[in-house]
């Protein structure tokens, strides 16, 4: 079985300093702590929606995966992405993966990012509306196909808006500590979730 990722520089590791501290491979051994499925990890630096729909989709598929997660749009919000444009290129990468594949797909909401050094105002706010609204077509789709959602916005935006040792050195991208940070706050997350589907079911 296959696990599959794809996306861009934040899943293809920029930032880390090997690949056993990357966002990619921490999460890969999170998801699937007992190592039943193969990493395939297609996420390429600088890539934007319409990349992972041409290009790195097309070889998910013929892996049949067991799972598939997707992070993508980082890079749409800085090029200028139209939102129509961005989410049309979304919805048909999440209908080609539902309807051609049986993976259990998690999504990932685009993560606010860029340290008070690089992002000045009026420059982080506008990043920071984009991001959210980018966000919501995210969410929308998971929604809509009942998929997974991991909310990497809200779980680390207070984090990452000034700073820190939490940014590798070109203070855009997470440094180890940045992503193993992340990963220690979705595994919170989801076992909070998972505690709460159990009160409710209960």
């Amino acid at each position: 079985p296959k696990f599959i990722e794809l996306g861009d520089s934040l899943l293809d590791g920029v930032g880390a300093t090997s690949e056993e501290t990357s966002f990619g491979f921490l999460l890969y051994k999170y998801l699937d702590p007992a190592g039943e499925m193969d990493l395939i990890n297609l996420a390429v630096s600088g890539a934007v929606v319409n990349d992972v729909l041409v290009r790195q989709l097309p070889r998910a598929l013929q892996e049949n995966p067991k799972s598939v997660v997707l992070l993508i749009g980082t890079n749409n919000v800085h090029d200028g992405t139209s939102l129509s444009e961005f989410e049309k290129d979304y919805r048909e990468i999440i209908d080609q993966l539902t309807s051609k594949t049986s993976a259990k797909i998690t999504l990932i909401t685009i993560p606010y990012l860029g340290s008070d050094k690089i992002l000045l105002p009026p420059w982080n706010a506008y990043i920071d509306l984009k991001t959210r609204q980018y966000n919501k077509v995210i969410e929308k789709m998971a929604n809509e196909k009942n998929l997974e959602l991991i909310d990497l916005y809200h779980l680390t935006r207070d984090k990452f808006t000034k700073t820190s040792d939490l940014y590798s050195p070109d203070q855009f991208h997470p440094s180890d500590k940045g992503y193993r940070l992340w990963v220690d706050l979705i595994k919170q997350s989801l076992r909070s979730d998972d505690l709460k589907e159990s009160r409710d079911a209960n």
